[in-house]
């Protein structure tokens, strides 16, 4: 009896194991699952990390060449889909991301102060705070969730519900879209250095920032992201 209890117990374990380790990908259009890519994979496509230690200067240039590079969607120059991660803060695990800057960095609808003025209107009912204007001409973003999601998904292995700060932020349940206002700088991550040891990657840019990965049957996740205290000043 004991012995099939076990069995049992091992099994209702094994099903909670798999359960949360694997996590579907939300529905997305061609286009948007053209932007969400496969950076980090590409990153290092033919580039040997099985020993530690620091890679040569010609892989750390092509593993560069996929961060930091603008990308063409419908017409419209955006951020690639692994930059939307950097906005300007530290972050000790993409839990920790702040979600307003994280989602402002994607590809938008934005929403007209005259004619949605009603929807805004709305919007401000739900959350006041969120979507007060820093400057005059500041925008009020429409985002997909299922887009955010993909791509946290599929850097971060989370989703934005994981997501503990999401202040200035509105969701609305009904076209499953966020709203927020549009950031006010651009910053980007682009790695000048790789280490290698048995249990992470480390990225460095050229003012010491530091980006950490980890890898997963074969997939690499984004684990940490420190911004160099020299990112003020330059």
């Amino acid at each position: 009896m004991r012995n099939k209890l076990f069995k049992i117990v091992l099994v209702m374990l094994s099903v909670v194991f798999v359960a949360s380790c694997s996590k579907k990908m939300p529905e997305i259009s061609e286009d948007e699952k053209t932007y969400v890519g496969n950076y980090l994979e590409d990153s290092f496509k033919d580039i040997d990390i099985s020993k530690d230690g620091r890679l040569e200067k010609n892989d750390v240039d092509k593993i560069a060449a996929n961060f930091n590079k603008p990308y063409d969607y419908n017409g419209e120059e955006v951020i690639n889909s692994l930059d939307t991660f950097f906005y300007g803060e530290s972050f000790a695990s993409p839990q920790d991301i702040t979600l307003k800057n994280f989602v402002a960095n994607f590809p938008s609808k934005t929403l007209d102060p005259e004619k949605d003025k009603s929807q805004i209107d709305e919007l401000k009912k739900q959350n006041p705070n969120a979507l007060k204007q820093t400057r005059d001409d500041a925008k009020i973003l429409k985002v997909n969730k299922n887009l955010v999601d993909a791509v946290l998904l599929k850097y971060a292995n989370i989703t934005s519900d994981n997501v503990k700060n999401k202040g200035n932020v509105v969701y609305l349940e009904d076209d499953n879209s966020y709203y927020v206002m549009e950031n006010d700088e651009d910053w980007a991550f682009e790695p000048a250095v790789c280490k290698i040891n048995s249990k992470e990657i480390i990225l460095e840019d050229d003012i010491k920032s530091e980006l950490k990965l980890e890898q997963k049957n074969g997939k690499f996740f984004i684990k940490s992201f420190e911004l160099s205290p020299n990112a003020c000043c330059e």
